[in-house]
C-alpha cells in the first residue's frame, strides 16, 4: 500500500529542478516499455520515482542528490486513497486512519497513523462490508481491519 522512503514524487523533483513534468512522463514510458515498474510508479495522477534505480538519467540523479524531499513513506495521494478504496476523507479522519491533509507540490496526500502504516506494511488492503470482514476473520483470511464507517472496513492480508 505504501511506498519506501526510497521514492519521491515527480512533482516535487521537476518543482526543484526546475524542469517540465514531461520529462518524467518519458521517462516513464520508456521503463514502462521495457517492463521495469520499480524505477517509477504511477498512483493515480502522481509519479513516484525510485531514488536507488541504477536506471535513471545523470540529470535526474544529481536532481535527487542535490536536493531534500518529502518523506513519503506514510502519506498517499488523496485521489489514490478516494479511487481504490471507495472511503471519504471523513471516514478517513474520523476512523483516525488518516491524521492530516497536505499539500506536495500542488498535490494533495493524505498522511496516515503510524500505527496504521506499521500494521498494513508489506499487505494488500481492501475495503469490505461488514459481513465480509468477519467472515474472512472468523476464517483467518485476512490479518486485521479497521472499521471506517457503519458498514466499511479496511481489511489488510
Amino acid at each position: 500500500m505504501f511506498l519506501s522512503s526510497n521514492y519521491i514524487l515527480a512533482n516535487e523533483l521537476v518543482e526543484k529542478m526546475g524542469i517540465h513534468i514531461a520529462n518524467i512522463s518519458m521517462l516513464r514510458q520508456k521503463f514502462e516499455d521495457g517492463d521495469d515498474f520499480s524505477t517509477i510508479k504511477k498512483l493515480n495522477n502522481c509519479s513516484f520515482i525510485n531514488t536507488k534505480s541504477h536506471k535513471l538519467p545523470n540529470n535526474i540523479t544529481v536532481g535527487i542528490l542535490t536536493n531534500t524531499f518529502t518523506d513519503i513513506s506514510d502519506k498517499l495521494p488523496c485521489t489514490f486513497v478516494k479511487s481504490e478504496y471507495l472511503v471519504s476523507e471523513r471516514e478517513l479522519f474520523n476512523s483516525g486512519v488518516a491524521v492530516e491533509k497536505i499539500k506536495i507540490a500542488g498535490k494533495d496526500f493524505y498522511t496516515f497513523d503510524s500505527n496504521f502504516v506499521s500494521k498494513v506494511n508489506r499487505k494488500i488492503v481492501y475495503t469490505l462490508n461488514k459481513a465480509e470482514t468477519m467472515e474472512c476473520f472468523e476464517r483467518n483470511q485476512i490479518d486485521g481491519f479497521i472499521q471506517v464507517s457503519k458498514n466499511k472496513f479496511l481489511t489488510w492480508y
